[in-house]
């Protein structure tokens, strides 16, 4: 033994440390007598030191000669080191130490020798090859169950302090390791020696049966887990969960368990409600979710036989299965009848006419608040006030960066904020399956509404509550987006009006229709919403809010009146609930500010009441209108002073239907104003603020003083000619109109016209031209007889000088002709002979739109219209070349003539200059690949590319719309006008040239190849081509004024 220790302690320090561990090993077991050995010894022997000859296993111990001592020292030596011939030479000294002779101070020595072995094994175990591995296992085993025999000798020795301690540190830290290395049978057979004396283990032996799909065994285990505190409920119920209900409920039926029901209670409650109810539903009853539902019913009623809850889960999977809502009532009304909480009896009612409203069963009308508050009273809270106005189904997050950006004007933030809010709260519905609650009552194939727990309506009312916000911005914004939500809101709240959220989302309805001038549709929905009126006890603040609605529909039906009465109601209400209805107060007073004779008073009030940046500035714009027309030198100067306030507060990030009646009121101002301003350099910084205010460009923060700065710079650096006439004509109101020149100074004016009932009979003239129409195309009129031609004829001519005479009839002539330009070919100026002649810009009010201002002009003048003034400073090309052109010619088939008259042009385009055509219309990255888009059809080619598709283009060309009323834009009331043209010009189009209303093929077809022919073979711009090409047109004003060009004035690059 001296030669095997000295063999070892060269060990530390060396290196090659594997031939002293081999020649110790060698040592040890040529001793004489030979040392005790087991089988797996021998086998580890025969591989190790094969020129030996080693006895298979002494059946008798040997004892050492020497003192064991030095076995002891070699053990300590030969564990430092954790190759596998010192493991083994360490399990050799271990073995033959006699445990009678040897005794020592620390308690369960023996033991951890044994452990600390088998520990060092398991971590040399991976390192060998595959024979190895099992000798290795085989030697741990010997080991640890060698270090488990002394645990049969009594309870005494289990209940010594030292025990626990060895055992978490060696002992459960095994079991560790083998379960990590998937060794469960062998985890399976050491816990369960060991579980019975170390309980910590039954959590293992748990999970190493559950590895084994031992289900019975493991829920065994874990029962005597919990028992002894080891095992947590909420693990164990999860078992529970996963296993047969066989089993489940044998376990839960068991003595040991009965203690625990009353903490198990609530875990299955929440597994039942949460997750197999909602589970049922969305899966609309499949037998494996029906089956699971009933078994988790019947763990809950071993645990909690009389539960509320439970009752109401049994009654709502009977409801799920059967499909029978009166059913269903008849057990909710046995349930609230004893419902021992106030918040589930208020649910219970709530949910009872749901289902009602849904099965379409008849029930007497039910307020949600109104219930809440008699049941807080039932339950001995007299003192507990529901506060008027209160709404109900509120979220405790008021999302307050959400609100902020909606309510100071960023609207660019606030879409961000509440379409994020969206998805969050739309995550947490479609977990909770609501998507499959919320469905139309007459489908048989699926349930009725019915909300399974308290959580699930405040899922409900958190997406309403984030589609309401999210609706609002986009009504402030964007007309399709917000129809689009309001309308998905209202299917979701179709059955409900008994929610306050049903009724909110009506007024939202309402208020989107009046801002599209809508009278009848929103007068129609008002009425139907006030035909049940609310109780103002419990929903105040909505009765005001209706009743302002109620006055903005007599305001816009101009019955002053019947408005100023709304609205004095509303206000009636609100001052008692001062100041928690403070933003009523401010709403009704700038509402009133509209109808009186002396507004000044309200609009003040309103302008201090306001709480929001957004509220403050519309309450600015009513202030400064009511100081407006008094007229004086004092009340204008305070009108400008609130307007440029009122233009500080915010600038916004994406335009609001706020934004042009806020620039018309301080244009109107400004105009005003210019009569009490001697000073010439004052004046004209007057016009430059009125050109920016009307130039349709977005502002900036820093005040209307740097923005108008800024515009000026600008313009006179830009690339602008000095002799264009730019124009803006802006409708202030039924009988004024502006008309505002830019040019080197800019110049602006007042003038009375009746540009309402003018663009109203050009309306009637052009659906009377319509109708002669009757969608007949050439080749249709080709079978009339003379009789017929002739009387089609003669009502085209008639309508064509009515269209004449009308135009001829505009006082505006007058104010263009005041600010430079000319109408007559007698007044046309005189240019140089290298210069060619100016077309004239025209900024078109939206509003005004449809009417054919070109015909104001000299024949031959040319004249472009802008929608702003920002591609004059965007940098968009004003050239293109006649070798990227892609050409669409009678997709439908059937304008024959169109395609024949239009030949040689397109001939020449795809000989000559490379031009490209394809049989498919809708391929939009052939079409908008090149420079100029040329469409000769029905339409404006909207029903083969969406406007959706235009706006999104990351470049888009010049656009030639050859097609009846390609360029007609509906009007949206505040909104900005829509159709095919406002979608090329948002997707920044140089320039588009398209069709007022619908026009006869021939002339369009004379019209679109003298266009064409004049444009890509002279010189001339795309304005100056058109307004030349409507000469071709045998019905000059019906056909040829159709015919309008909206953007720069393109020109073809020369040679190309």
């Amino acid at each position: 033994m001296e030669a095997v220790v000295k063999s070892l302690r060269k060990l530390e320090g060396d290196d090659s440390s594997k031939p002293h561990t081999l020649q110790a090993l060698e040592l040890f077991v040529s001793m004489h007598p030979s040392p005790k050995t087991l089988t797996v010894h021998a086998h580890f022997l025969e591989r190790l030191v094969p020129s030996k000859d080693h006895r298979q296993r002494i059946p008798t111990p040997v004892p050492i000669s020497k003192s064991p001592s030095l076995c002891l020292q070699g053990f300590q030596l030969a564990l430092k080191n954790e190759d596998l011939p010192s493991l083994l030479l360490a399990s050799l000294l271990v073995l033959n130490l006699n445990r009678d002779v040897v005794t020592f101070k620390q308690p369960f020595t023996w033991e951890t020798m044994h452990l600390q072995l088998a520990k060092k094994l398991l971590d040399a175990i991976p390192q060998t090859n595959d024979t190895n591995n099992s000798l290795g296992r085989s030697l741990v085993w010997h080991h640890m169950s060698d270090a488990v025999t002394h645990l049969h000798r009594g309870v005494s020795y289990v209940r010594d302090p030292a025990f626990a301690e060895i055992a978490e540190r060696d002992w459960h830290l095994i079991a560790m390791k083998w379960f990590k290395m998937g060794l469960y049978k062998a985890v399976v057979d050491w816990c369960s020696v060991l579980s019975p004396h170390f309980p910590k283990c039954y959590l293992l032996l748990g999970l190493a049966h559950q590895k084994l799909l031992e289900w019975a065994k493991a829920v065994n285990a874990w029962e005597i887990g919990v028992s002894h505190g080891h095992v947590a409920l909420d693990k164990f119920t999860q078992l529970l969960f996963n296993v047969t209900p066989s089993i489940g409920c044998r376990s839960l039926q068991s003595s040991a368990m009965e203690p625990h029901h009353a903490d198990i209670a609530p875990l299955i409650a929440h597994q039942v409600e949460s997750v197999w109810l909602v589970q049922c539903r969305k899966q609309q009853c499949s037998d494996s979710a029906v089956s699971t539902l009933k078994y988790g019913l019947a763990l809950w009623e071993i645990v909690d036989r009389s539960s509320f809850r439970r009752r109401k889960a049994v009654a709502l999977a009977e409801y799920f299965t059967e499909r029978n809502p009166q059913a269903l009532m008849d057990t909710y009304h046995t349930l609230i009848q004893g419902c021992p909480c106030s918040r589930d009896k208020w649910v219970l009612l709530v949910e009872q006419h749901l289902v009602a409203r849904y099965a379409c069963l008849p029930l007497q009308y039910f307020d949600a608040v109104e219930a809440l508050y008699l049941i807080w009273k039932d339950y001995d809270q007299p003192d507990v006030v529901l506060q008027a106005g209160a709404t109900l189904l509120g979220v405790t997050d008021l999302y307050v960066t959400a609100h902020d950006a909606l309510n100071s004007g960023d609207y660019v933030l606030a879409e961000s904020r509440w379409k994020q809010l969206c998805k969050e709260s739309y995550q947490h519905a479609y977990a909770l399956g609501l998507h499959e609650c919320l469905v139309e009552p007459d489908d048989p194939s699926k349930m009725y509404l019915q909300l399974v727990h308290l959580d699930e309506f405040h899922a409900f009312a958190t997406v309403l509550y984030n589609l309401q916000h999210l609706a609002k911005v986009y009504m402030a914004t964007s007309r399709n987006k917000a129809l689009l939500y309001l309308q998905y809101l209202q299917n979701l709240t179709k059955k409900l009006d008994m929610l306050p959220a049903s009724r909110q989302i009506s007024c939202l309805s309402i208020e989107f229709a009046l801002n599209q001038g809508l009278l009848g549709e929103a007068d129609a929905e008002l009425s139907q919403l006030r035909a049940n009126p609310v109780n103002e006890s419990y929903h105040l603040k909505q009765s005001c809010f209706e009743d302002i609605l109620h006055g903005d529909v007599h305001t816009l039906a101009r019955t002053v009146s019947l408005a100023t009465h709304a609205y004095k109601k509303a206000k009636t209400k609100s001052v008692p609930m001062y100041p928690k209805f403070q933003d009523i107060l401010a709403l009704v007073y700038r509402k009133l500010a509209l109808n009186m004779p002396d507004p000044v008073l309200a609009s003040q009030k309103a302008t201090k009441l306001s709480l929001t940046r957004v509220d403050s500035r519309l309450a600015m714009q009513t202030l400064s209108h009511a100081l407006r027309r008094r007229r004086t030198r004092e009340a204008l100067s305070q009108s400008m002073h609130s307007l440029q306030e009122a233009y500080g507060l915010f600038a916004e990030t994406k335009r609001s239907i706020h934004h042009h009646p806020f620039c018309i009121e301080y244009v109107l101002t400004c105009l005003e104003s210019l009569k009490y301003i001697e000073d010439p350099a004052m004046h004209v910084q007057i016009q430059w603020r009125m050109s920016w205010l009307l130039s349709g460009m977005p502002s900036s923060a820093s005040g209307i003083v740097h923005d108008t700065t800024s515009f000026q710079k600008r313009w006179t650096s830009s690339a602008v000619p000095s002799d264009w006439n730019v124009l803006v004509l802006k409708k202030c109101n039924d009988s004024d109109l502006i008309v505002h020149r830019i040019q080197v100074s800019p110049l602006a004016l007042r003038m009375p016209m009746q540009v309402a009932q003018d663009d109203a009979m050009v309306g009637r003239t052009m659906g009377r031209a319509l109708d002669t129409l009757s969608g007949h195309t050439a080749e249709e009129a080709a079978t009339w007889t003379s009789s017929q031609k002739k009387q089609w004829w003669k009502q085209r001519v008639h309508l064509d000088g009515q269209l004449k005479l009308l135009v001829g009839k505009a006082l505006v002539k007058e104010g263009l002709k005041f600010c430079g330009v000319p109408w007559t070919s007698q007044s046309l100026p005189r240019l140089s002979a290298t210069m060619a002649v100016p077309p004239g810009l025209t900024l078109l009010s939206t509003n005004l739109h449809g009417f054919p201002w070109e015909g104001l002009f000299p024949p031959g003048f040319p004249v472009s219209r802008l929608h702003s003034m920002a591609p004059l400073f965007d940098g968009v090309s004003w050239s293109v070349s006649r070798q990227s052109v892609h050409y669409i010619v009678n997709p439908g088939g059937d304008l024959l003539n169109t395609a024949t008259f239009l030949h040689p042009i397109l001939t020449r385009g795809r000989t000559e200059w490379q031009w490209s055509t394809c049989d498919d219309p809708s391929d939009a990255a052939a079409i908008f690949a090149k420079d100029v888009f040329l469409y000769c059809g029905h339409g404006s080619g909207e029903r083969y590319i969406g406007r959706q598709v235009v706006e999104h283009l990351t470049k888009c060309p010049v656009a030639l719309l050859m097609g009846c009323s390609s360029a007609r834009l509906t009007p949206f009331g505040l909104y900005e006008p829509e159709g095919m043209l406002a979608s090329y010009l948002e997707a920044k189009s140089p320039a588009v040239v398209g069709m007022l209303w619908d026009v006869t093929d021939r002339d369009l077809d004379r019209l679109s190849l003298a266009l064409l022919e004049t444009w890509f073979n002279t010189d001339a711009s795309l304005c100056q081509a058109l307004a030349n090409a409507r000469d071709e047109c045998k019905l000059p004003c019906l056909n040829g004024l159709a015919a309008v060009c909206y953007g720069l004035p393109v020109v073809v690059k020369p040679g190309l």
